[in-house]
């Protein structure tokens, strides 16, 4: 009825119609980036000085940008700072603090149109119980960004303000939560089986186990070796606890013949998921139900191939691969693993492979292991593992045609 294209042009006539609907009845619209999607005359500001539009910048800062540009009003609400239903591993209390609502590159004029700005806490994403844990002490860094944008910060300053005020939020009942991710775990230089950790909270105790044993105190030095009974996978917990809060950091690992061999990667992982740098896949480190916690490997678009010298003295006899899933954030299994073997690391011949179980569609969020059983165990000089990708979302995707990821976190061999 209105000679629109596309859907783009359907969605620029939808909110400019209830733009102008509002903008007659003496109210204004607001929306999320997306409407600028809307194109120039959404906004362009006609008439009056009251706005007419107003913008709210919550993929990246660059939507609050071209809204001032064009004099819209903007709130400033992008997910790397401010939203708190994402863990602290991502956005803890010393990236909130660092938020800058102005965006970089507007004049003074321009700068008189970023409104102010917001944080959320989208609830289907955050149990209520973890409400007030998520919530504090992130919303005081918001606060003072946003109440006394000061120009020059000083977050160890800061810091021992938020201390002052933990007594005050016991009296009144909040639950906060930690400030930061308690603790910071890495392998060790030069021992797969040793591992770093790096204390960064101020909880009043502090522990660690393997498996299920004993808590033990930390070490002063904050190295742990994986006890010699621990054979094949094992778990390292630790536990912070603090008067509101207890939080505990888990790290599954696995100890293979493969383990700190270093790959020869055909392929190139993401800056953005590197998974730990190139030797993420055999670092024995897996990766958790978070694919953000920095132990994943992600591929856009792309297989992942990697190339693996090994010990004929030890034959394998099956290959696994963690990999996660979940659609919703365009990770997708592989749509096979493939295993290859060769004497000179020319000349491969295809050992087994294994297939996606999952239906294309399949909505679930988690860990998939696919494995390839070598029958019988093979005593090879090369190794190659190809996971591949399935190169791009399908057509019912959110982001149809867009480039799929792949995420892996280790190769694990079993040897006889």
């Amino acid at each position: 009825d209105n000679g629109l294209p596309d859907e783009h042009e359907l969605q620029g006539w939808f909110i400019n119609h209830f733009k102008n609907y509002l903008n007659d009845r003496g109210r204004t619209l607001m929306g999320w980036d997306e409407i600028i999607e809307g194109g120039d005359a959404l906004l362009t500001q006609t008439t009056g000085t009251a706005p007419r539009v107003i913008v709210q910048s919550w993929r990246g800062m660059e939507g609050g940008k071209l809204a001032a540009e064009r004099g819209v009003g903007a709130v400033m609400s992008p997910t790397s700072h401010a939203y708190f239903d994402y863990d602290i591993k991502s956005t803890d209390l010393e990236e909130v603090y660092s938020f800058d609502p102005i965006p970089e590159g507007l004049n003074a004029s321009q700068t008189a149109f970023i409104l102010g700005g917001e944080c959320n806490m989208w609830t289907e994403h955050a149990p209520q119980h973890s409400i007030d844990r998520k919530v504090f002490p992130r919303i005081l860094a918001m606060a003072e960004v946003l109440w006394t944008y000061p120009k020059n910060r000083d977050f160890n300053a800061f810091s021992t303000r938020v201390k002052s005020e933990y007594s005050r939020l016991d009296s009144l009942g909040v639950e906060y939560g930690p400030a930061s991710l308690s603790f910071l775990v890495s392998q060790a230089d030069g021992d797969p089986m040793q591992f770093r950790v790096n204390t960064k909270t101020d909880a009043d105790s502090t522990a660690f186990r393997w498996d299920s044993g004993s808590w033990m105190p930390l070490p002063d030095n904050g190295t742990l070796t994986v006890p010699d009974t621990t054979q094949g996978r094992g778990r390292l917990q630790l536990l912070a606890v603090e008067r509101s809060w207890t939080d505990t950091v888990t790290v599954d690992f696995a100890k293979h013949p493969l383990q700190n061999v270093p790959p020869s990667l055909e392929t190139t992982y993401s800056s953005f998921y590197t998974g730990g740098g190139d030797r993420a896949l055999t670092d024995g480190v897996l990766g958790s139900y978070d694919f953000r916690d920095g132990h994943w490997q992600g591929y856009s678009g792309v297989d992942l191939v990697a190339v693996f010298p090994t010990d004929t003295a030890q034959a394998i006899k099956r290959i696994a691969v963690p990999f996660y899933t979940y659609s919703n954030a365009w990770i997708f299994l592989p749509d096979r693993l493939e295993v290859y073997g060769s004497s000179d690391g020319v000349t491969w011949s295809l050992l087994g492979q294994s297939l996606n179980p999952l239906a294309e569609n399949d909505p679930r969020q988690g860990i998939v292991e696919l494995s390839v059983d070598l029958e019988p165990a093979q005593r090879i000089t090369h190794l190659k593992v190809v996971a591949v990708n399935r190169g791009k979302n399908p057509d019912w995707h959110d982001a149809p045609g867009e480039p799929a990821w792949l995420f892996a976190c280790e190769v694990i061999a079993s040897s006889e």
